[in-house]
């Protein structure tokens, strides 16, 4: 039945929750039913974003710092864990490869990193360089 206003349309009745619910699918092309459900369950499996990507916590010696006296390794540690396998530490002094490799700390849960330095390190400025791979799956360098 149609009026001025279009078809006559049944007005929905509260039978609770469930039943309003249950009322409107009821209402709707069987077709798109289908395309409602496929994108509800969809929606219910597709995994979680992260709340974050993870990103480094702290460096020693930490970025920029001066050290007094001497160093003898380098450590890394992550916001969360990374494949340990997959991350390596390398060290550089003015384009000149020192060091490079990288060990997980135990008891970090694949969080903190070391590189042992083959020897104690001439006064001058260095640079760090990481790369690893997060739980996610992504590539993380710096």
């Amino acid at each position: 039945m149609t009026s001025q206003h279009g078809p006559h349309r049944t007005p929905l009745r509260d039978h609770g929750d469930d039943g309003m619910l249950l009322t409107l699918l009821k209402r709707i092309i069987p077709g798109r039913r289908v395309l409602m459900l496929a994108a509800a369950v969809a929606c219910a499996l597709a995994p979680a974003p992260a709340a974050a990507h993870t990103r480094v916590e702290m460096t020693a010696p930490a970025d920029g710092d001066t050290a007094h006296g001497t160093v003898r390794e380098v450590r890394l540690r992550f916001s969360r864990g990374v494949e340990g396998a997959l991350t390596t530490l390398s060290l550089s002094r003015g384009g000149n490869h020192i060091a490079s490799g990288g060990t997980g700390v135990p008891q970090t849960n694949g969080r903190e990193y070391v590189l042992a330095l083959p020897r104690p390190l001439d006064p001058g400025a260095y640079e760090v360089q990481w790369k690893t791979v997060g739980a996610d799956g992504h590539v993380l360098k710096g």
